[in-house]
Parts: C-alpha cells; structure tokens; sequence
C-alpha cells in the first residue's frame, strides 16, 4: 500500500502538531503549578488562608486550576484554554490588587513585591495567560485556515471530461 501525496500530513501540519502539543502540555503544567503555589500560601493542603473569604477564593481556585489540567489533557482544548486564561488572570489581578491598595481584612501585603511565593505566583500567571492567549488566538485561525484548505481542495479537484 503507497501513501498518496493527499493522505501524508503537509510539513506544516506536523509543526503545528507539534507546537499544539507542546502548548498543551505547557498550559497543563503551569495551571497545576498555579494549583500547587496557592496550596502553598495556605500553609499545605488542610491549610485555610486568612480571612476566610480568601482562603476559600484559593481552594477554588485550587480545585479550578486542577480541572483546567485535566481538560487540555484530555482533548478539551477550546474549554481548557478558555479555563486557562481565567485561572491565570484572576489571581494575577488579585496579588496585583493585594499588592497595591490591598483586599478586605488583608491588606498585610500592600507593597509586598518581593515575596518570593509571590513573585513565582506572577511569573507562573503571566506565563499561563500568554500560553492560552497564544493558543485561542492560533486555534480560531487555524479553524479559518481549515476551512479555507478544505474550500480550495474541493474546488479545485478535476473535473471529468466528457467524450
């Protein structure tokens, strides 16, 4: 059995295969990363951080973080990212606000930059929120792009020539 040149994949589609993946598996690790980080903030994972309203705003997010893993692992991209982007962009928004003029009944880090759990916090936020970004942004064009693949192949097939 010969491979037609139509059924072996384009060297591009390779490389996106690749990058997809990879993107994956990174947006994976960095949201489970995110999960890990706050458990350790809280003190461990029987830890509740003070106030209250905040150590259960890190348990969701926690058990959020866990979920967008599972989704981009398991083939849900679409949600995943989506998912992603959230896990990344609600916690940096909260350390930044934390950070500045400070949360109700918390405002213990105002101006704590520098605090090294923090700090990885951020680093590891901005990373996920560019990843998913990245990969909605190139997964909508590459839905455009099938299409317009799959439009010029059919129109561009031969037609039969009649004796």
């Amino acid at each position: 059995m010969t491979n037609s040149p139509s059924s072996a994949p384009a060297p591009d589609d390779v490389w996106v295969s690749v990058l997809r993946r990879t993107g994956v598996a990174a947006g994976a690790a960095l949201a489970l990363a995110i999960a890990w980080i706050h458990v350790i903030d809280q003190g461990g994972l029987l830890g509740l951080k003070d106030p209250a309203y905040l150590g259960w705003g890190f348990r969701a997010l926690e058990v959020t973080a866990v979920v967008c893993a599972v989704l981009l692992l398991t083939g849900r991209h679409r949600v995943g990212w989506l998912l992603a982007a959230g896990v990344a962009a609600g916690p940096l928004l909260g350390i930044i606000v934390s950070r500045s003029v400070g949360l109700p009944n918390a405002t213990e880090d105002i101006g704590n930059w520098g605090e090294t759990i923090g700090v990885a916090s951020m680093v590891v936020e901005a990373a996920l929120l560019i990843v998913a970004a990245a990969a909605l942004l190139t997964s909508s064009r590459s839905s455009v792009g099938r299409e317009a693949r799959v439009s010029t192949r059919s129109s561009s097939a031969p037609e039969a020539v009649s004796a």
